[in-house]
Formats: C-alpha cells, structure tokens, sequence
C-alpha cells in the first residue's frame, strides 16, 4: 500500500521514531512530520495525550491502522530464511521525522494531508 510504502522508505533513513515516548519525543520537539497512532491501541491515555500534541503541533494523524500493522510499517518484522513474515513486534505509534527519498507514495501522502 502506499502508506507502507514512504513509512518503509522513511524507516529506511532512520526517519521512523517507534513506540509512545519515542512518538511523544518528536511531536514534543516539534520535528515529526506525520504521527500514526494504532485503532487498537489499550490506552486510551496515550492516544489522549498523541492527539492532542498532534493538534498543537499542527502534525497530521493517521488513525485506524492497526498495531501489527504499524509494527510491519516501522520495520519490527522478522522474516525466515524464505523471507517468509516470521513475526512482527506490535507498536501503538511511530512518528515520521525524515521521509528519505522523494518517491511517488510521499507525493501522494503530502497531497492527501495537505
């Protein structure tokens, strides 16, 4: 999908900060450009506290991905020797502070969250 795609691309650069005090920490110090807070997240205290920085920060939010979902985007996966998905570590939040290279999905995100 295209949302996999420039969350890859990004994790790629080290443009991905993963998990809730790493995503509080960009949005804190105003260097994300995209948060993606997962629907099935079991805090409601911590997608509280993400909305509310993202909306002060004027930085967009994407919602209703789930946790694994998220987990495979932010490069949490494991894969066997096949490169077969193996297993892939959850995660309720990842902020994007670097894209990486220009490609057509980040073209696409920027005209959808502009």
């Amino acid at each position: 999908s295209t949302q996999s795609t420039w969350v890859t691309k990004a994790s790629q650069y080290r443009g991905v900060k993963r998990g809730l005090s790493e995503t509080v920490r960009a949005l804190d110090k105003k260097t994300a450009h995209l948060c993606v807070i997962a629907q099935d997240c079991d805090e409601p205290r911590y997608v509280r506290l993400i909305k509310a920085l993202c909306q002060q920060n004027n930085v967009p939010l994407i919602q209703g991905v789930d946790r694994e979902t998220i987990g495979q985007w932010a490069g949490l996966s494991r894969y066997n020797k096949e490169n077969n998905l193996k297993k892939v570590i959850k995660c309720s939040s990842i902020a994007v502070v670097d894209f990486g290279d220009k490609t057509r999905a980040l073209e696409f995100l920027k005209e959808r969250i502009a």
